[in-house]
């Protein structure tokens, strides 16, 4: 069967859902460390951002989510403090909301500012460009391919026809790019539920982004829906060290593993991403 993938990197994100992986971090398990799960993009919208504590990291039932903590982010432009945005708690254990409905811009810096039990947490990101996606294209899979389950689950049915989808961009040659990508079916997230994220540098995609096939196989009637999101050289060294740290073999003569590097001060955990994004919607008939 025809490889789906071809190029991207797939990791399992420890930080962006409950892993089934045992992931041997650098973690005093007696010491309780923050967990910060935050994104900020230029769409306009309520901003949400996940605080959870590392005590859980062993845990089957998640991290415990961290409900007495204050947050804001500060937009800092080249001319100085454009604004202060405080979040507050929602109804969601551990989950942070906007108390405003904004968007980021392409070339601010934004500065997460989290205190909890007395200690001050803080994160800055820079919001870059991303590169437009031209198109999605749908390549029909040959006829001895054999569903996936979770597409015969979907749809309650075996019956094509079936395709894979690529998509096409074209790559500045004027800048440094690193990209984190997002798909969904009909509304659904398929980076394996969550459990998966999708990150290269322009390195690896080159000039051009040239039919390379999203995650998931789709059928006559979906809507597929994809996001392109900048990141910055730090989020893309985040993600290739938790990538390491889940593809370290464990053995007897291998070091042991570090925390993931990130933008987090004070030993917290996880990931303050800041993105302009680019999304494409594509009905198959």
């Amino acid at each position: 069967m025809k490889k789906q993938l071809i190029i991207l990197t797939i990791i399992s994100a420890l930080f962006l859902s409950g892993c089934e992986e045992e992931i041997q971090l650098d973690v005093d398990q007696t010491e309780e460390q923050l967990v910060i799960d935050g994104l900020l993009t230029d769409s306009l919208k309520y901003h949400e951002i996940r605080l959870s504590t590392s005590n859980g990291l062993y845990d089957k039932n998640g991290f415990p989510a961290v409900d007495n903590a204050s947050v804001s982010v500060t937009e800092k432009s080249n001319e100085g403090i454009e604004r202060i945005i405080n979040y507050d708690l929602t109804e969601k254990p551990g989950l942070y909301r906007s108390q405003i409905e904004f968007k980021g811009t392409i070339g601010n810096a934004y500065e997460l500012r989290i205190d909890w039990k007395g200690v001050t947490y803080t994160a800055e990101d820079i919001l870059l460009p991303v590169t437009k996606i031209d198109s999605l294209v749908a390549e029909p899979v040959e006829d001895d391919f054999e569903p996936w389950d979770d597409l015969i689950d979907s749809l309650g049915t075996e019956t094509g026809p079936f395709y894979y989808i690529k998509f096409y961009a074209i790559e500045p040659g004027d800048r440094v790019d690193f990209y984190n990508w997002r798909f969904y079916r009909n509304g659904v997230f398929k980076n394996n539920e969550g459990r998966d994220v999708y990150y290269a540098s322009d390195e690896i995609v080159r000039e051009e982004i040239n039919g390379i096939y999203i995650t998931g196989v789709y059928t006559s009637g979906d809507t597929v829906y994809m996001e392109q999101y900048s990141i910055s050289r730090i989020g893309y060294l985040y993600y290739f060290d938790l990538e390491t740290v889940l593809n370290s073999d464990g053995g007897m003569f291998s070091s042991a593993p570090a925390n993931p590097r990130n933008n987090l001060s004070n030993g917290a955990l996880g990931f303050w991403q800041v993105s302009s994004v680019e999304t494409i919607k594509y009905v198959l008939e």
